[in-house]
């Protein structure tokens, strides 16, 4: 998976697969999801990021471990 936030265009792009897309669909203002020719989501588009999120330059990221795991790796910044 690959984030990435474009200025000059203020668009943030998360990416799950690098297939080529096929289709794009606006599921709502500002939000476009883009699949791939199997029609499997490829890559999300957030239009007018600054407008939309909180602060397109600053991620965090985390991960979701299943229950049965006791002692999680730490994950250093």
């Amino acid at each position: 998976m690959k984030v990435r936030y474009d200025k000059m265009t203020d668009t943030l792009l998360i990416t799950f697969k690098n297939n080529p897309v096929e289709d794009s669909d606006e599921l709502q203002a500002n939000l476009i999801a883009d699949y791939d020719e199997q029609g499997n989501m490829v890559r999300l588009e957030i239009l007018n990021a600054t407008e939309v999120l909180d602060d397109a330059t600053n991620m965090e990221f985390g991960f979701l471990l299943p229950d049965d795991v006791k002692d999680p790796p730490s994950v250093n910044p």
